[in-house]
Formats: structure tokens, sequence, C-alpha cells
């Protein structure tokens, strides 16, 4: 069930989705909500939209590999749908069709994706890479301490052109602006 709270107060339950999604992407757009892939429940591919206006969710159609465990972002007047859990691909969605970029990130994973003014920053795991005119670029590689570790860079946050993330446990700051790290 879902429900729409108003900023008056007042809640308004909602119609129920078409398709089961969990570890999914969900981003505002246009005023709608959308709802992207999933683990389980067979809506690993699954695309819906609510209309905030009629309270109906509608299918937007399928992706072209199932994605769970990421984050949509809204830049250029598109959603774009980084990579997830064992999936290196970038599509788009323009309000007509979703597309696959020419263009792969270096890992899979779960990916956590944020709009950077003219850019999107996409970090999965311990890799960040920045997307720009539908290319990606590396921009910095999390080394293991020792070659018998792997550590895995997780919860990034962009903050004043610093990139902050928990590595192994430890709160790491990086430069998004010159690609070296400033641990």
């Amino acid at each position: 069930m879902a429900y729409l709270i108003h900023k008056n107060g007042t809640v308004r339950r909602l119609a129920d989705m078409r398709y089961g999604h969990n570890s999914c992407g969900l981003v505002v757009w246009r005023g709608n909500v959308c709802v992207f892939g999933s683990y389980y429940d067979g809506g690993g591919r699954k695309c819906e939209l609510l209309s905030t206006q009629a309270s109906n969710w509608s299918q937007l159609g399928d992706m072209h590999l199932s994605r769970s465990l990421f984050t949509p972002v809204v830049w250029q007047v598109k959603i774009y749908l980084c990579g997830g859990r064992e999936n290196r691909t970038i599509e788009t969605f323009d309000g007509i069709e979703l597309r696959v970029l020419a263009v792969e990130l270096l890992r899979a994973g779960d990916t956590l994706a944020v709009v950077r003014g003219d850019c999107v920053l996409i970090w999965t795991h311990s890799t960040a890479s920045v997307l720009s005119q539908d290319s990606v670029q590396p921009l910095l590689v999390i080394k293991p301490r020792s070659s018998s570790s792997v550590d895995t860079a997780t919860n990034p946050l962009l903050y004043s052109g610093l990139i902050f993330a928990l590595v192994s446990g430890s709160v790491c700051k990086y430069s998004a602006e010159d690609c070296r790290s400033v641990k």
C-alpha cells in the first residue's frame, strides 16, 4: 500500500502498483513519481509512473536489463538509470522511450548517482566516475590497503566539491575537482 501525504496534513491512499518493487530506484520527475526495477518479485525490468494528479499507476515500459540497488537521477530533463547490482549499463528515459547509452561503468554493483552541475557523479563500490555528454570518465578508484583486503566505499556524499565516503569503516574525503585523494 502507498499513501500520499499532502503539505496540509491530509493523507490519501493511492492505487496499488502493477508490480512488486524492492531495492528499486525512485525519482520525482515532472511532478510524478517514477519507480524503476526490483531485486525480487519479477519487477527487475519494470518501470512505473504514479500520476500525482490522477493518483494512478501506468507502465512506462521495460528497461533493457534488470536493475536493482541503484539511484536514478534527473539531469537535463531526462532520467538517468546508472548501474546497479550486476549491471554496468546506463539507460536514459526522456518521457517516450528507454535508451541504453553506448558507455558502461567500470564496475557493476550497488550504485549511487548524484547530479553535480553539468555532470552526474556515479559511485559504484570503490570507483567514482563522471557522466558528461553521454560519456563516462573514471574519476577515482580506491585502492585496497593490502593485496588480501577489499576496501569497498559506501554511502558517498558530495558536498562543497568534495566526495565523502565510508571506506572499510573510516570516513574518507576525496577531491572531485582534481581527481586525487585528499585523505
